[in-house]
């Protein structure tokens, strides 16, 4: 016990000249902030000033970061495997005839499948869609090799709600059917133009 209270005298006689602020002195606290470091702007005189004034430390950081470096390591999905998609296929005509007009569709399935059941409702005669009803009636057919993915979505409502903006952005030279746009309110078609 006798080494134990020896031990304690030494370490206080070892501390007792640490100096702690007066009760009196204020201390100030600093602020730090990480930004990402311009070269010449926080060079600025008066800038500096300013930061050393209001007792603000920067702490600088670079843009680039692991994740900008790296954000392309995935093997990208072939467009035809790709699903929860807004597409737009476009119109070749006929031999001696172009088509400007588009169709606008959506699938949660591969664009592959979406596809077949699209060449498979022209073959058969079906018109079960706007794009069938357009290549019956005119005799043209679909570009099935200009397909275009405009818009991702996994949600299903939210996806139909682009595709009906879709529809709206380009209904000058769509051929999808009115009922496509029903539940879109007209004041979006001033916003979309």
């Amino acid at each position: 016990m006798a080494g134990f209270a020896a031990r304690c005298r030494v370490w206080q006689d070892r501390h007792r000249d640490v100096k702690t602020p007066a009760d009196n002195e204020k201390t100030e606290l600093k602020s730090f902030y990480g930004v990402t470091y311009i070269p010449g702007l926080f060079d600025n005189k008066q800038l500096r000033q300013i930061i050393n004034n209001n007792n603000i430390n920067f702490a600088y950081k670079s843009n680039t970061t692991l994740s900008t470096i790296f954000t392309n390591t995935k093997t990208p999905i072939d467009k035809q495997q790709q699903n929860n998609v807004v597409y737009k296929i476009p119109c070749k005509g006929k031999a001696n005839e172009s088509c400007n007009k588009i169709y606008i569709g959506t699938t949660k399935r591969s664009l592959s499948t979406r596809m077949s059941e699209h060449k498979s409702d022209i073959e058969k005669q079906k018109e079960t869609t706007a794009l069938s009803q357009h290549a019956f009636h005119t005799g043209h057919s679909p570009d099935f090799d200009s397909i275009e993915i405009l818009d991702k979505e996994k949600i299903e409502k939210k996806r139909l709600m682009i595709e009906s903006l879709r529809i709206q952005q380009h209904i000058d030279k769509t051929m999808n059917l009115k009922e496509d746009t029903d539940n879109i309110s007209s004041c979006y078609g001033v916003a979309i133009k």
